[in-house]
């Protein structure tokens, strides 16, 4: 008999396969029928709509920092580099920020500016986090290094596949649209970075909230979800309607991350967390 685990596997590998099939016959009739550039609304999650894995990943490297307290150079050097990664994420999310939606181009002063206040804010956090006792911050360690590897996974898978795939944008078709290309057909390296959406990806890695919720708080974890949810899938169909991406993009950038959040929650432990602190300490990713 199939477990609730394996049901849940089948039915999402279904779903993604049926509507991979229908978008590949309907990709470009969709972007047509519901394309919008100046829809307001789609701005909104253009600028903001990857911020939630930047927030998460500056917030996890900011507890690995603090949870990161072993004797020893080798330590003290990843500590180092937690708090240099949790500076730079807060960096690029106020620099992203600005030019997505003040239209404010990068230059060595504005890098310098948004440097400066994350390594404040950066700094603040540690003196709050400082005052958490060890053993109520203990249980979130593997938590901290699942989203961690969650994004930097989506990202680098994200990112190879944009390089690989070169599907061009629906809003740089020529206006025959004879440079078109289906989701399964990847034109290689071209320049073109379509498929798969990264908003979509970095927008579901809001369901790395659910690591942190306690067991016994279901109204949290329910609320979580339907952030999570509400989140992915309003910037996905945002990212067709600007006219960014096609339906498929976006589908397999969301199931890409859906997917590496299944593996660590599955595989990282989370299934027997602790009533009162969280996610208990994973075997597979304990640090010391």
């Amino acid at each position: 008999m199939l477990s609730k685990h394996n049901v849940g596997i089948i039915l999402f590998v279904a779903v993604w396969a049926v509507l991979a099939a229908m978008f590949g016959y309907a990709d470009l009739t969709i972007s047509r029928a519901v394309a919008d550039p100046e829809a307001g609304w789609a701005r909104v999650f253009t600028a903001f709509g990857e911020h939630p894995a930047m927030l998460l990943a500056w917030a996890a490297a900011s507890l690995a920092v603090r949870l990161l307290r072993s004797p020893g150079l080798a330590w003290r050097l990843l500590q180092a580099a937690c708090a240099a990664v949790a500076a730079a994420i807060g960096a690029a999310a106020v620099l992203i920020a600005a030019g997505r939606w003040f239209g404010i181009a990068p230059s060595p002063a504005l890098i310098a500016v948004s440097l400066a206040l994350s390594a404040a804010v950066s700094w603040i956090a540690q003196m709050l986090l400082r005052r958490l006792p060890d053993e109520q911050l203990e249980p979130y360690r593997a938590a901290v290094w699942a989203t961690l590897a969650v994004i930097a996974g989506e990202l680098l898978l994200v990112h190879l596949l944009k390089l690989a795939w070169g599907r061009v944008r629906f809003r740089d078709l020529l206006p025959d649209a004879s440079n078109f290309a289906k989701w399964y057909a990847p034109q290689r390296v071209s320049g073109h970075r379509s498929f798969p959406s990264a908003h979509a990806a970095n927008a579901w890695t809001l369901l790395c909230l659910l690591m942190y919720v306690p067991e016994r708080r279901k109204s949290w974890s329910l609320a979580a979800l339907v952030l999570a949810a509400g989140w992915g899938l309003a910037t996905a169909y945002s990212r067709i309607v600007s006219g960014a991406h096609y339906a498929s993009d976006v589908l397999f950038g969301s199931c890409l991350t859906i997917s590496l959040f299944y593996a660590a929650w599955r595989f990282g432990g989370w299934t027997s967390r602790p009533l009162r602190f969280g996610p208990k300490r994973s075997r597979l990713l304990k640090t010391r």
